[in-house]
């Protein structure tokens, strides 16, 4: 993903709600995972891959906890974390996109 597509996936996040438990609820919320899947779905088709997932996952915090998880199953524990609310989700991708554009630099 590019930082304007982790941009836009925090922008879904922040519209849609966050969901937990699964990638879409039926009342449109996403969770983590989802809100990049919906970013980069075309014509019914996910692009989403891991290395979409690994530069995300190594910002919760998650794998301190769970060191052998992978970047996926990181990323949903802290997405289904009750404690983590749709904004800190947005703020996590946004964070991403600074990384990354720092990284460019």
């Amino acid at each position: 993903m590019t930082p304007d597509q982790y941009r836009q996936a925090a922008a879904e996040i922040r519209r849609r709600g966050k969901a937990t438990g699964v990638y879409e609820e039926l009342d449109g919320s996403v969770c983590a995972l989802g809100a990049m899947r919906a970013v980069l779905t075309e014509d019914g088709v996910t692009k989403l891959q891991l290395k979409d997932v690994q530069p995300v996952a190594e910002l919760t915090g998650v794998s301190r906890r769970f060191p052998q998880m992978t970047s996926l199953g990181q990323v949903a524990i802290f997405s289904d974390d009750p404690d983590t609310t749709a904004e800190d989700i947005a703020i996590l991708f946004e964070q991403v996109a600074e990384k990354l554009e720092a990284n460019q630099s």
